[in-house]
């Protein structure tokens, strides 16, 4: 919080300020080469070294400063973000001077367009605040830790500079104290050394041409490699191939001063073959005529932030990848894909299935290599009744198991076998993480993660333990899938056979009853009974037609034999087929249909999904009941209806109405409820769809679009225009025109 009440005229501090010399002197390059720094790495217009006086503020260094305040170098307090700084002697970071409540009256933002403001206090050893180090930008900005950082290493090498000057300043007013003067130099240069080397960010020094020149601890760390045997080195040396190439052309274009600073994220190669993402900002500094001088480079290890991001982004995908099938095998062979190159450079996916099998899926990034890591694993497969080492243990304690010598691990399941140590040559990977994957408490599985370069940590094992809850779920639903698949397969087997057997009694009773009743007298009683038998196998007959017809539609085995057919044709037969029982019932039955729309079907199986659809409508309407039927074209279909004025369908049982086995009323026996799977399946082979609209008390109406033939002799515009509209079974203005059967 800023407190602008705050004094700025202690006695002690002015006297310190003065002391420093700094004062009304001319612009210096040791000051200006770290402003220009500042601008360079940071990319802003604007950077001061900003003294604050009593009643003014005096630039010691003013990079991108607009006239006439850079001819002037100071200006007074009204224009000064610097004053707070040195009130509160504390970093002042203000991503938009303009919404700020103290500083949004304050003269620098209208006349030196100060938007952005980020600066550090200049304290001297004796802690007085002599100002500001400042960054400066013309437009709204969002500070990065990152820039403040760098900010900061930089003020404190201006306070270097000026302890220094204090430091020679005395030397020369009091020649006798050239020792102190010497310590003091010795003090400026190790605390310049110690913020160098303590910095967080690995921090070099290199030619324009990129060798090493100097660098920091921090970066010795994330490198690998110590400074004396970085030196001289070539950064392309320990860089990925592809990365160099990239750096190397960011660089040449800063040299050649069409890129103002160079931020890129590339792979480091370590000394011990680890592989770690750096971030890396560099800026040039130039000599006073121009040339190039020397490159500093500010690196941030961000390998697991890296690593956090590749795992969010895989696990985000595994969800849709794994639920994309329910065979076993693709299931796992997707599951290893999924995981390469983001895990490792090679994945091993084995599930133990119910029948003592192993389903084994295997990947590896380098095609090339993908065939021997495949043999590997068939000289060494993974057996449920003889696990061992690392794979033992991860199984055993349902935990990952992590390997940093992955081929001493694969040579000691490979005893005596010449060809398979090869083999894990020729692989060249490095670790590996065992991950098992567990079901209900108990391992059904195990996926094996290799990396030829990168050795993991339990810093990776939350992501691919979060990856085997998931695999578990889709191998769960794979098994599940299988064992259901195979009870399908045997109940087809029955269902033909019984079938099969059935059909040959009921043929010689249809057989049989038909020539009884041709020949016996109009008046036997025993033609009643006769007849009901007949009916009864007749029930029977169809029963088993509409079994296998399921039977047909699940395994997608129905065969259509299209052919073109009039929609009033196929409607009529259909009427003409019920039109008995509809007078028996006192039921009015109408047909609509259009004489010009033709159909693409299969003439039985459309018949059959009319049948099934008026017969059911008949059936469930009452006596003195109505019931339509019709077709009209729409949007290249025809849409076919059957509509009735019955009771209608409750709204909680309509979407269980295409469902095997389901009857609206279970007590009502007048079917076993599979007329309206086998009409959606016919309907779904042909590429239509059907549905129904139903209000209980106001009837029903049952949909399905079978394809149109295409007219030549009629556009869609007339076959619109004089297509019947279909009617409502809510009673709506829908009615169409009716034509009685």
């Amino acid at each position: 919080m800023l407190t602008p009440d705050a004094p700025l005229t202690d006695p002690a501090r002015l006297d310190a300020l003065r002391r420093s010399a700094l004062l009304d002197t001319p612009a210096e390059a040791a000051f200006d080469r770290l402003t220009r720094l500042a601008t360079e790495m940071l990319g802003v217009p604007v950077s001061l070294v900003s003294l604050v006086d009593g009643d003014r503020q005096f630039f010691k260094s003013a990079i991108g400063l607009p006239e006439p305040w850079a001819s002037r170098r100071e200006t007074p307090l009204e224009y000064s973000f610097c004053q707070h700084v040195v009130r509160e002697v504390m970093p002042l970071v203000v991503p938009d001077a303009r919404l700020d409540p103290v500083l949004s009256s304050n003269l620098a933002i209208a006349e030196l367009g100060v938007v952005a403001y980020a600066g550090i206090p200049i304290v001297t050893s004796e802690g007085h605040a002599l100002g500001s180090f400042c960054a400066i930008d013309s437009k709204p900005r969002q500070w990065t830790d990152h820039e403040i950082a760098i900010l900061r290493e930089l003020t404190a090498l201006v306070t270097s500079e000026i302890e220094l000057r204090a430091a020679l300043a005395r030397a020369d007013e009091l020649a006798a104290r050239n020792r102190e003067v010497q310590r003091a130099l010795g003090e400026s240069e190790a605390k310049f050394r110690g913020i160098y080397d303590g910095a967080g960010v690995g921090i070099t020094i290199t030619t324009p041409t990129g060798e090493i020149l100097d660098c920091n601890s921090a970066y010795e760390e994330l490198t690998g490699f110590t400074c004396a045997e970085l030196t001289s080195r070539n950064y392309a040396s320990y860089t990925e191939p592809d990365d160099a190439i990239m750096q190397g052309r960011f660089l040449r274009e800063l040299v050649a001063g069409t890129r103002s600073r160079v931020q890129i994220e590339k792979r480091y190669r370590r000394k011990d073959g680890d592989i770690v993402w750096g971030r890396l900002t560099a800026t040039l500094a130039r000599h006073g005529n121009g040339e190039p001088w020397f490159i500093v480079g500010i690196v941030e290890n961000i390998t697991a932030r890296r690593r956090a991001d590749d795992a969010l982004r895989l696990l985000a995908e595994a969800g849709t990848v794994l639920s994309s099938s329910l065979e076993l095998d693709e299931t796992i062979q997707r599951l290893a894909q999924l995981s390469v190159p983001a895990l490792g450079d090679a994945c091993i996916v084995d599930v133990f299935a119910p029948d003592g099998t192993t389903h084994t899926a295997v990947v590896h990034a380098d095609q090339s290599r993908e065939a021997a890591l495949r043999e590997l694993r068939d000289r060494a497969p993974l057996r449920r009744d003889a696990l061992q080492g690392p794979v033992a243990i991860a199984v055993g304690t349902q935990q990952t198991q992590l390997v940093d010598d992955l081929p001493m691990v694969l040579r000691r399941a490979l005893p005596d076998d010449p060809a398979g140590s090869a083999l894990v040559d020729t692989l060249d990977l490095r670790s590996a993480m065992y991950v098992p994957l567990v079901q209900d408490g108990t391992a059904v599985g195990l996926m094996v993660f290799a990396s030829r370069a990168h050795r993991y940590s339990p810093d990776d094992i939350p992501a691919v333990d979060a990856l085997a809850r998931r695999a578990v779920l889709s191998i769960e639903n794979a098994l599940l899938y299988g064992e259901a698949r195979q009870a399908t397969r045997g109940r087809d087997e029955v269902l033909a056979v019984v079938s099969h057997d059935m059909r040959n009694p009921l043929h010689t009773i249809l057989l049989g009853t038909g020539a009884a009743l041709e020949i016996l007298p109009a008046d036997s009683p025993v033609r009643k009974t006769l007849d009901s038998v007949r009916r009864a196998a007749l029930r029977g007959e169809r029963l088993i037609r509409d079994l296998l017809d399921v039977t047909r539609l699940e395994s997608n085995r129905m065969q259509l034999e299209r052919e073109p057919v009039r929609a009033g044709d196929l409607l009529n037969e259909a009427a003409d087929s019920v039109a008995a029982t509809a007078r028996e019932q006192g039921i009015t039955l109408t047909v609509s249909a259009k004489p010009g729309d033709v159909v693409s079907v299969d003439r039985y199986r459309a018949l059959q999904v009319i049948d099934n659809l008026l017969s059911n409508a008949i059936k469930f309407t009452g006596r003195g009941g109505a019931v339509s039927i019709g077709a009209s074209a729409v949007d290249g279909d025809a849409r076919f209806w059957v509509t009735d004025n019955g009771p209608g369908i409750p709204v909680e049982q309509q979407a269980f109405m295409f469902r095997r086995f389901w009857q609206s009323r279970r007590a009502d026996r007048r079917g076993i409820g599979l007329g309206l799977t086998i009409a959606k399946g016919i309907v779904d082979a042909h590429g239509g769809r059907i549905w129904l609209e139903s209000e209980p008390g106001k009837g029903t109406t049952f949909w399905f679009t079978f394809p149109l033939v295409p007219d030549a002799s009629t556009t869609e515009t007339d076959r619109a225009a004089s297509a019947p509209a279909p009617p409502s079974a809510l009673g709506d203005s829908r009615a169409a025109p009716e034509q009685r059967a």
